[in-house]
């Protein structure tokens, strides 16, 4: 027990041995670490300084990159000498001092031109002074200079910094897969990081030695222009006017530029037969651009250029295109809202304005051209189209009295239909080809031609009843050679004359064939036909009647034409054989 008591009591006092031997160590290294520095002039040192001071921190001058910027004005002909003798003069330096980055010059007769070149930085001033003085002695002056500085020394700092540490990273990961001490995963991974390390260093190097490369070569970018005429002596005031016309002439050119490719185009798609369909078909293109333009605006500012916006600019432009007054130019907003996005203009405003000139050039020149190309009047071609009308019918009356297939005869009355819709066509042109014409004869010849509709109204009529008499002869329940001799015989005879009369345009004929047709009708006995012929009889005599009360009218209006307005007072006989 007492063994036990005294092997605890010697514990504790030499664990506070222990204790105290510790703080007194940490009292000495404390000591040692922030003993205070011997005052100046201690009398222990004789009142003289510790030799043994630390030594001033080294200051490093800053390293600046600078950028010169230099713009001459020179007469037309000494730009591209000037341009010259300034490469002349950097190639007598030396690669080593002065290099050729670039060097530009307008086509033709070279009144514009750029130069860069990199000049050693330390010469880079004089250098710049010496290009001022050949300018000036070729005639020329500097308009604008500029001397810029960026300071690239924590730039420098810091890569140089990131390139030892990745230097350090690089060794010590090299180590350790030479010792070939780890695990397999290991070694790969070190082996990554390695690869991983040098690439950083070798952009790290890259990258100091481009910014060193700034601060060593000063960048001079200059630019030649030709001075304007006859302003070189006026002062400030001249030249401001004389360049605001220089650069007023330039933006005409660009405009004219893009007008002479568009513009054409515009033309094109406007111009049309009449002076008013070509006013409204460029109101209709102007209404569809606009639209486009818009379009594209919208579309670029909430989506910018995407596949996202070229689709919904393309259905947009399409629906717009089928309202009723833009079908005309179904395909015109769309068109003009993909250009926009397409060619990066959705975010200048100035795009709708010059595409509203090019249509509006376009449409001038369509107007103009068909002002001055003697505005056509249709109203010829309508009359021309009628007075062949009326004689197909009678060849086809003609036919039907000498026999045939019934079924020939209906497809021939089609044929006239589409012939008559063609005719209707016609007629609407020459009607609108009278509506803003200049031609002083415009609005009398367009009132003469106001019986076209009523002859054609006609025509239509009797070709209606042909087809009615074919169709009626081809339903009938007996064909026409076993009709009754009695009703046969006199109604192709009348048939006949009928055919004859309309081709020959008689009136005269025409009235007499009515009179005896209507004759006819009234002595022909019903009670003697078949007993279910008399309808069929009946409906061919009322066909026929109907014909010949169409075409009274149109073979009295024969020949259907316009006369001249410098033959409205000669005699008939004169006009007749025109």
């Amino acid at each position: 027990m007492r063994i036990v008591l005294m092997s605890i009591i010697l514990c504790f006092v030499l664990a506070g041995c222990n204790q105290v031997s510790s703080l007194k160590s940490a009292e000495k290294l404390n000591a040692y670490d922030v003993a205070p520095a011997a005052p100046p002039g201690d009398a222990s040192n004789g009142g003289k300084g510790d030799e043994t001071a630390a030594t001033p921190l080294t200051v490093t001058l800053p390293q600046i990159a600078y950028d010169y910027k230099y713009s001459f004005r020179l007469p037309a002909d000494r730009v591209a000498s000037t341009q010259q003798a300034h490469i002349a003069a950097c190639d007598k330096l030396g690669l080593a001092r002065c290099q050729l980055v670039s060097s530009e010059s307008s086509s033709g007769n070279g009144s514009a031109a750029s130069l860069k070149l990199r000049v050693a930085s330390d010469i880079a001033r004089r250098f710049s002074a010496t290009l001022v003085d050949s300018v000036a002695r070729a005639g020329g002056r500097a308009v604008d200079q500029s001397i810029s500085a960026e300071d690239v020394s924590k730039e420098i700092s810091d890569t140089s910094a990131r390139i030892r540490q990745r230097e350090l990273l690089v060794q010590r990961l090299t180590q350790i897969l030479q010792s070939r001490t780890g695990k397999v995963s290991e070694l790969v991974e070190a082996e990554r990081s390695v690869a991983a390390a040098q690439e950083e260093l070798d952009q790290a190097k890259a990258w100091l030695t481009q910014l060193q490369g700034r601060v060593a070569m000063s960048d001079v970018e200059i630019d030649y222009a030709a001075a304007v005429v006859g302003t070189a002596d006026q002062g400030p005031l001249g030249e401001t006017v004389g360049q605001s016309w220089w650069f007023f002439g330039a933006a005409l050119y660009a405009i004219l530029r893009l007008a002479i490719f568009l513009a054409p185009w515009a033309a094109l798609l406007t111009v049309h037969a009449t002076v008013f369909r070509t006013l409204r078909r460029g109101v209709q293109q102007v209404g569809a651009t606009v639209l486009g333009v818009l379009v594209a605006f919208a579309l670029g500012s909430v989506f910018g250029l995407n596949a996202l916006s070229l689709g919904l600019a393309i259905l947009i432009g399409l629906i717009a295109g089928s309202v009723r007054g833009l079908r005309a130019e179904t395909t015109t907003a769309a068109a003009t809202a993909l250009v926009v996005l397409t060619t990066g203009a959705s975010d200048d405003p100035s795009m709708l304005l010059s595409r509203l000139l090019d249509t509006g050039i376009g449409i001038a020149v369509g107007l103009l051209v068909n002002l001055l190309v003697w505005p056509p009047l249709r109203d010829r071609s309508a009359a021309h189209q009628i007075d062949a009308l009326d004689d197909r019918i009678g060849e086809l009356l003609s036919e039907m009295a000498e026999g045939g297939d019934p079924e020939v005869w209906i497809a021939r009355t089609r044929e006239l239909d589409a012939d008559i819709d063609s005719a209707w066509g016609v007629v609407r042109q020459a009607r609108e080809s009278g509506r803003l014409n200049p031609r002083r004869a415009a609005r009398g010849r367009m009132e003469a031609a106001g019986l076209f509709e009523s002859l054609l109204h006609r025509i239509e009529q009797a070709n209606a009843e042909t087809r009615s008499m074919a169709r009626t002869i081809h339903l009938a329940d007996m064909p026409p050679e076993a009709w009754p001799p009695a009703f046969r015989a006199p109604w192709l005879v009348l048939l006949g004359r009928a055919g004859r009369a309309v081709t020959d345009a008689d009136r005269g004929a025409i009235d007499a064939l009515r009179a005896d047709l209507d004759a006819f009708a009234g002595e022909l006995a019903l009670d003697e036909l078949p007993e279910r012929f008399w309808p069929v009889a009946g409906a061919l005599l009322v066909n026929l009647r109907n014909v010949l009360a169409s075409l009274d009218v149109v073979a009295d209006a024969q020949p259907v034409q316009v006369p001249a307005p410098a033959l409205a007072g000669a005699h008939p006989s004169v006009r007749s054989r025109l």
